[in-house]
């Protein structure tokens, strides 16, 4: 019983061995992203909120607030952009493989990511990470404030790093208002809204990417 005990007690160490190195791969080559431009077209569909699409050129430069080049645009979703995951690895933290899942016919590593600081914006994160293409596919997120949403991130071709689209699907009820980070003339039902308990989504596509990685 006690070899027992020890042998599985080494196992769980070798694989969080493994699946730190796999994390930790992400983790450099996402922080190797230094800056890049992108025209992003973005959709909602969340119950009491109508807005037309909108297209915007956005900037992104590590380290500094995103530029929006827009007239009709103030912000676009910050949950939406956060590629280099920023804010997910600012803190030190826990990582738990907990399996393996099958999106879109890709094989993904499944990670539970816990913060260690109380600092953080989430309580806990699951992502789900292509090992091959070593990219994120999805993520959910449980934050401390405001709810929780997930993320998808779709890929134009196998060798793109950056997604060509994302879908944030979040709870109308979570969606905290005013909606001033979508854009201008969007037409919201403010009571309604917060009584909502259903989900809704936000599609951002991204086009005419031009991309600056550090070190490469």
């Amino acid at each position: 019983m006690r070899w027992s005990f020890i042998f599985i007690l080494f196992s769980i160490s070798l694989t969080a061995q493994k699946q730190d190195s796999l994390l930790t791969a992400l983790q450099t080559k996402l922080d190797s992203l230094y800056s890049f431009e992108a025209t992003v077209h973005l959709n909602v569909d969340i119950e009491h909120v109508n807005m037309p699409s909108k297209t915007a050129r956005i900037q992104f430069e590590k380290g500094k607030k995103i530029k929006i080049d827009s007239e009709s645009f103030i912000m676009v979703p910050k949950k939406g952009l956060d590629f280099n995951l920023q804010e997910l690895f600012r803190y030190p933290y826990i990582a738990l493989r907990t399996g393996q899942i099958s999106i879109g016919g890709q094989e993904c590593e499944v990670f539970r990511v816990i913060p260690e600081s109380p600092k953080a914006d989430f309580a806990i994160a699951t992502l789900a990470i292509d090992p091959k293409a070593l990219r994120l596919v999805r993520s959910e997120i449980s934050t401390r404030k405001n709810g929780e949403f997930t993320v998808e991130y779709f890929y134009g071709v196998p060798v793109d790093a950056l997604p060509s689209e994302v879908v944030v699907t979040l709870s109308v009820s979570d969606i905290r208002v005013p909606l001033r980070f979508l854009a201008k003339n969007a037409e919201i039902d403010q009571k309604n809204l917060q009584a909502d308990e259903r989900q809704g989504k936000i599609n951002i596509l991204f086009e005419d990417y031009t991309i600056n990685w550090r070190n490469r």
